[in-house]
C-alpha cells in the first residue's frame, strides 16, 4: 500500500463520509476529515519508523563511486534519505583489491592534517574519519578510482505524494493503518473505538518487532545503545 492507498483504507475503516467511493482520491489539498486522515497516516508511519533505532528494514548496503584523488566525500549529497552510517562497516574496492577501512577519530585526523600535508598514494585508502557534518575523510588519499561500500541507516520516510511508500515492509503496513485510526478516534474522543484500534495496532507492531528487531529483542521497552551512532570529539 502506498500513501494514498493507506489513507483510503483508514478513511474507510474510520467511516469518514465519502470514503465508500474510494476517497480520498488524492492526498493533495484535502480539507476537513480527509485532511486529518492524510496527516495521521503520515504521522503514524513516521512514528513507527522511528520507534527503534535498529530496525533491520531501515538499513541498506550502498555502493558509492569515488573519483581518483578524492580526500573527502559527503554520502548525503547524493542520497538525502541517509540518516547515518555504520562506522564499523566501511570497505573499499576496485578491480584489483578490497580493503576494510579502519576508523580514526575526526579530532586525530584534523590535528594530523593541520601539521602534515596529506600525500596522494597509489594504494586504496586504509582508514577514514567522519566529521560532525557526516563527511567521510579518507586516509591516505588514493590516486585510484574505487567503490566505497557502507551500511547506512535511512531517515524516516516523509509521505507527501500519492505514490510515496513507507520503508515499513508491505506485509506489515497495517500497523500504520491502526495507528492512524487511533489518532483519528482520539481526536473524536471515541475511546471504545480507540481501544479496539490500539489492540490491533499492538498485534501488528508485535509482528513487526519480532521480525525486524535484531537479536530477539522483541518486547523491549526502550531503545538499546547502538554502535551506529557517530560520536565526534
Amino acid at each position: 500500500m502506498n500513501y494514498l492507498e493507506l489513507c483510503q483504507r483508514v478513511a474507510r475503516r474510520a467511516g469518514v463520509s465519502g470514503s465508500h467511493a474510494v476517497k480520498p482520491d488524492s492526498v493533495i489539498n484535502q480539507t476537513g476529515r480527509m485532511a486529518l486522515v492524510c496527516d495521521y497516516v503520515a504521522e503514524a508511519s513516521r512514528e513507527i519508523e522511528t520507534t527503534w533505532n535498529d530496525y533491520t528494514f531501515m538499513r541498506r548496503e550502498v555502493d558509492f563511486s569515488i573519483s581518483a584523488n578524492t580526500q573527502s566525500y559527503d554520502p548525503g549529497a547524493l542520497q538525502s534519505d541517509i540518516e547515518r552510517i555504520n562506522v564499523t562497516s566501511l570497505t573499499v574496492r576496485d578491480e584489483n583489491s578490497r580493503n576494510p577501512l579502519t576508523p580514526v577519530s575526526w579530532a586525530e585526523q584534523y590535528r594530523t592534517q593541520r601539521v602534515v600535508n596529506i600525500d596522494t598514494s597509489d594504494m586504496l585508502p586504509t582508514a577514514y574519519s567522519i566529521d560532525s557534518a557526516g563527511i567521510i575523510h579518507f586516509l591516505p588519499v588514493s590516486s585510484r578510482e574505487f567503490v566505497l561500500r557502507a551500511e547506512v541507516i535511512l531517515r524516516a520516510k516523509e509521505l507527501r505524494n500519492n505514490t510515496d511508500v513507507p520503508h515499513i515492509p508491505e506485509d506489515y503496513r497495517y500497523c500504520i493503518v491502526h495507528k492512524a485510526r487511533m489518532m483519528y478516534y482520539e481526536e473524536d474522543e471515541a475511546w471504545q473505538l480507540y481501544e479496539a484500534s490500539e489492540r490491533r495496532y499492538r498485534e501488528w507492531m508485535d509482528r513487526l518487532e519480532d521480525k525486524f528487531l535484531p537479536a530477539n529483542s522483541h518486547g523491549r521497552t526502550q531503545t538499546t545503545e547502538s554502535p551506529m551512532i557517530m560520536v565526534t570529539e
